[in-house]
């Protein structure tokens, strides 16, 4: 077969698609998660799954009955239960993600790639069965991804008995489209969530950035390059630029999208949480299937400690996603600030019932029974936690926690230097500096106050820079007149800790104390 020329044809790509969307519903709606698509071809060709998934994610996002899960959420839930990315490559990994998720259907795929030729393999599980629904194989060409891409869109929507969008838009230059999912790929490695803080390398933000740029050069209104430009501005500290082209990509965006999120994740970098908080709400209003933006919403609610507010968020997330088990459990977790912990437990266990023994799941409900003091409960929960997963640090950390409200200081002091030892991540910081914190109180009961000041230096070290804490907590009032604990709230106070906490928070974080 002859080498075909990479801009011989104009490619349909139906991920960007020009119909009106119609009347969203209030009731509840079917629930799709797109997993990543996979393939054992060459990393050159590693962008062609991701723009597929990501062009089935935008189909879906289309129909007014259907609740959108994104691969970014996906890969959210693998890294917070410390996956590796191949998992949900088999039925059984596929259901239990898709269930905590809340998904009725994954929607996967495994491709091959072999240029000019490209063979995809989909496959769609239905959760409640944890079986296939429907197995579908569409071959072709490399540069017509559209053509494949509709292939398989109209399987997956016959499977859904939906009418299929249509109109898709054409994009005449492959190389460009590749640049920009090079580009929205990357940018999508940063987290939105409100406390998240830049965690992408400045070598890789350059490199980004030029695909977003060449990709602008063949199509300056492409919502795909200017929103991961916009995130990738903000991500190397150029908030003013970001906002700029991120409201661009807003005004060229048909829905709701990835754009939303980013400006909203700008705004609340910036200091501006109250228009963060009106901008994904109406987000949300605008396209009631898109639970990214719901969760989003309810974080920044909850940060902001509207908990009433964030209550209803949640609430209405329920009735567009019956049972599902983040929104159950970040109810609880309003619920528990609300002071209603027999409810915030209840919500908690409806979401564990769902996907039992999930450690993240465990880990949420040992939260809510510590916010309600029942420390031997709490312990049977983490316990439970660390059978299933012995290398979760937060799972240990929490644990540690307890023994020390307890007063059992021999038992906290090796499981907060366990929770320590596991959070070797850069993500983790946050559960390291707490460990240093507590392990300082384990020392300072125990009269080892050289040990616990180092210990405080430590924490400060690795961000944890809740001041309040350190200027109220009893167990540190021996040590709280030493000069270097003063000089450790003149740093905290002035705000130079060693750096901020990462914040990579997701859609299954467990709750922070």
């Amino acid at each position: 077969m002859a080498r075909r020329s990479p801009t011989a044809w104009p490619v349909a790509l139906s991920a960007l698609l020009a119909a009106t969307p119609l009347p969203a519903k209030d009731a509840a709606r079917t629930t799709v998660a797109v997993a990543p698509f996979t393939t054992s071809s060459t990393e050159e060709y590693w962008w062609l799954g991701f723009a597929l998934a990501d062009a089935m994610e935008a189909r879906l996002a289309r129909s007014p009955t259907v609740n959108t899960l994104t691969v970014k959420q996906w890969s959210a839930v693998l890294r917070d239960r410390d996956l590796p990315p191949v998992a949900g490559a088999g039925d059984i990994e596929l259901t239990r993600i898709g269930k905590l998720l809340g998904a009725r259907f994954v929607v996967s795929a495994s491709y091959l790639a072999r240029w000019p030729d490209l063979k995809v393999m989909l496959r769609v599980i239905d959760t409640t069965t944890g079986k296939s629904a429907l197995d579908h194989t569409a071959q072709g060409f490399t540069d017509r991804l559209g053509e494949i891409e509709g292939a398989l869109a109209v399987k997956v929507f016959e499977l859904l008995r939906l009418p299929l969008p249509a109109a898709p838009i054409k994009v005449k230059d492959v190389l460009a489209f590749r640049a920009a999912m090079l580009c929205k790929e990357t940018a999508m490695m940063q987290s939105l969530s409100p406390r998240a803080v830049s965690t992408l390398p400045a070598s890789l933000i350059e490199q980004a950035r030029g695909h977003c740029e060449r990709a602008l050069v063949a199509d300056r209104s492409s919502v795909d390059a200017l929103t991961g430009l916009g995130i990738l501005q903000a991500a190397g500290g150029d908030t003013d630029s970001a906002l700029a082209t991120l409201r661009r990509a807003q005004g060229y965006a048909r829905r709701p999208g990835l754009a939303d999120l980013a400006l909203f994740w700008v705004r609340v970098r910036s200091g501006q949480l109250a228009t963060a908080i009106d901008g994904i709400r109406e987000a949300v209003a605008k396209r009631p299937g898109y639970l990214h933006a719901r969760g989003v919403l309810g974080q920044a609610l909850n940060e902001a400690g509207r908990y009433a507010e964030a209550k209803q968020v949640w609430l209405d997330y329920l009735a567009v996603a019956p049972g599902h088990p983040y929104a159950l459990t970040q109810l609880g977790y309003t619920l528990a600030r609300l002071g209603d912990f027999d409810g915030a437990i209840a919500r908690t266990d409806e979401a564990l019932a769902q996907v039992p023994d999930d450690p993240m799941l465990l880990i949420e409900r040992a939260s809510r029974q510590i916010d309600a003091a029942r420390w031997s409960e709490a312990e049977t929960s983490l316990r439970r936690a660390l059978e299933t997963n012995p290398q979760l640090a937060i799972a240990y950390l929490r644990l540690g926690y307890v023994y020390l409200q307890r007063g059992q200081l021999d038992l906290a002091r090796p499981i907060l230097q366990k929770a320590l030892a596991e959070a070797d991540l850069e993500s983790e910081r946050r559960v390291r500096g707490v460990a240093c914190f507590d392990l300082a109180k384990v020392e300072a009961r125990s009269k080892k106050f050289e040990a616990a000041l180092a210990l405080l230096d430590q924490a400060v070290n690795e961000g944890y820079a809740r001041i309040d804490a350190y200027e109220s907590d009893p167990d540190f009032r021996v040590i709280r007149v030493d000069p270097r604990f003063q000089a450790l709230l003149q740093r905290l106070r002035a705000g130079k800790p060693a750096s901020s906490p990462a914040g990579g928070a997701s859609e299954s974080r467990p709750a922070r104390r």
